[in-house]
């Protein structure tokens, strides 16, 4: 989204993980790289910093980060 600032906040948005579960988190815009592809076009990537996660959603996610990092791997 073009709209995106850096240092702003975001409160309410959903992630959708694996199941169909869905977890509601504030994120704060830490950075924003532009990214060349291969076919030549640029993309945004965003780095982001979770707001005050409760304990429930911070597991839920960190266990679906787990999962990312050990499916890119093998």
């Amino acid at each position: 989204d073009d709209d995106l600032e850096e240092g702003k906040s975001y409160p309410d948005c959903r992630i959708l993980l694996p199941g169909n579960t869905s977890i509601k988190v504030t994120l704060q815009i830490r950075n924003m790289q532009l990214l060349a592809r291969p076919d030549g076009t640029t993309t945004k990537r965003y780095g982001c910093k979770f707001i005050d996660l409760d304990g429930n959603t911070g597991i839920m996610l960190q266990r679906y980060l787990t999962e990312l990092q050990l499916n890119a791997i093998t």
